[in-house]
């Protein structure tokens, strides 16, 4: 059994963005992208659009963390 390890990503710019995408491909496995955080709220409106609706979205990642 692969342990899983969940993931929490903090900015959604090129790279945030990019982690998002190919952890949702399974790229790595056992990774599980379960909650987003940006500032901005183009962002967070692109994580809407473009990625599954059960992770968590966040407006800071403080609240994240918490």
């Amino acid at each position: 059994m692969t342990k899983q390890v969940r993931l929490g990503i903090i900015g959604l710019g090129g790279m945030g963005s990019y982690h998002a995408k190919y952890t949702l491909e399974g790229q790595i496995p056992g990774l599980v992208l379960t909650a987003v955080a940006d500032i901005a709220e183009a962002r967070l409106d692109w994580a809407r659009e473009n990625l599954p609706p059960d992770i968590a979205r966040f407006a800071t990642g403080e609240a994240l963390m918490e």
